[in-house]
């Protein structure tokens, strides 16, 4: 009797688990909106200064270019350390592609400007001035992000084609290799 038991739990949990990994890598990751109807709040650099400039910028602004969206957060460290290799990816493909690095998980948009301009707190990322960036800063709510299928792991890449079709995702800091790599298969 005792080792029937076991078997069952042993089957339970297998198959919870495999429940739980279907889930997370598949299921999860979907969009649960159109992602035609994104819309992300962008920061303009004037005179070295950020500052939201009310312009909403839409995958549908971006036909013809690969369009990559980084979500990460001004406490991420993995998320600060892979800005400056996704802004070199910006600025070797220019016109091409465009890059929104989105902040708003859990940051609000005043606390991202002032790490933008250097008043909030940083760490590991003194050496970095934000406003030589290529790629642009942006502001999406975190209502938003989970709608678009942000899964609660930063830093976080989706990468769309230039018909404007999710193509890739990756949770996890990514390289400039990786970058490449992506945006080379979307552009053949």
């Amino acid at each position: 009797m005792n080792k029937t038991r076991k078997m069952l739990g042993v089957g339970l949990a297998a198959f919870v688990m495999a429940g739980a990994l279907v889930y997370y890598n598949f299921i999860d990751k979907a969009p649960t909106q159109s992602t035609d109807n994104f819309a992300i709040e962008t920061y303009a650099n004037t005179d070295g200064t950020f500052a939201l400039d009310g312009n909403t910028v839409t995958l549908a602004d971006q036909e013809g270019k690969v369009c990559v969206l980084n979500f990460w957060e001004t406490w991420c460290q993995a998320c600060v350390e892979e800005l400056p290799e996704f802004n070199e990816v910006q600025e070797e493909y220019g016109d091409q592609v465009q890059i929104y690095a989105i902040a708003g998980v859990t940051s609000s948009k005043s606390e991202i400007q002032a790490y933008l301009n250097g008043k909030g707190w940083s760490g590991w990322d003194k050496e970095h001035d934000w406003a030589e960036f290529s790629l642009t800063f942006a502001y999406m709510p975190y209502d938003e992000c989970l709608e678009l299928g942000y899964g609660g792991i930063l830093p976080r890449t989706m990468v769309f084609n230039t018909q404007g079709e999710l193509i890739y995702e990756h949770d996890a800091k990514m390289s400039y290799e990786q970058l490449k790599a992506v945006i080379d298969s979307a552009l053949e």
